[in-house]
């Protein structure tokens, strides 16, 4: 059944939300897959706050327009995936996601990542899923922040070497 007007318009200032309120925006291209497999999908995205969506094209080309955004969307059925935060570990749940339908369903579905937008600067699907070779955010910080403790492990090392060595040698010394 057609959307009313009112009903594209509040699509299309959803869609502009959306976009403005996201880091990121991924578009997968899909066409077979069942709803309980987005479902089950949406429920893995749950914590980082992402929103999926089936998206009618021709008004979030509009929306893309209108934001001055250089996304091409193509014809064809998308979801699209409002990412506010955590885009890495988002990916990774995607890709494998895809990777899990592609192997199950093999021929019965079509889905793949399509492009998206990460941090106002367009990606392909290559690039997309190079992110998900990327450490998350909380990796990231755990290792800068074990490598500042290492560095100052050593520089407290370095310190107190030269006084227990003072103090060795004043022992010794007395002992004599």
């Amino acid at each position: 059944m057609p959307k009313s007007r009112l009903e594209k318009q509040t699509l299309l200032e959803n869609y502009k939300s959306y976009m403005t309120s996201s880091e990121s925006v991924i578009l997968v291209k899909q066409s077979g897959i069942k709803v309980n497999l987005v479902n089950n999908l949406k429920k893995d995205l749950f914590d980082m706050n992402v929103k999926v969506t089936t998206i009618k094209n021709s008004l979030f080309r509009k929306a893309v327009d209108s934001l001055s955004i250089d996304l091409k969307v193509n014809n064809g059925s998308y979801l699209a995936f409002f990412v506010p935060g955590r885009t890495t570990e988002c990916m990774k749940v995607i890709v494998k996601f895809l990777e899990t339908v592609k192997a199950e369903l093999k021929d019965k579905v079509n889905v793949d990542l399509d492009c998206g937008v990460v941090e106002g600067r367009v990606f392909d699907s290559e690039q997309l899923k190079s992110l998900t070779n990327l450490p998350s955010k909380r990796d990231s910080v755990s290792m800068i922040v074990g490598t500042i403790e290492s560095s100052i492990g050593h520089v407290v090392r370095l310190i107190e070497y030269p006084l227990s060595s003072c103090l060795y040698v004043i022992s010794e010394r007395f002992k004599n």
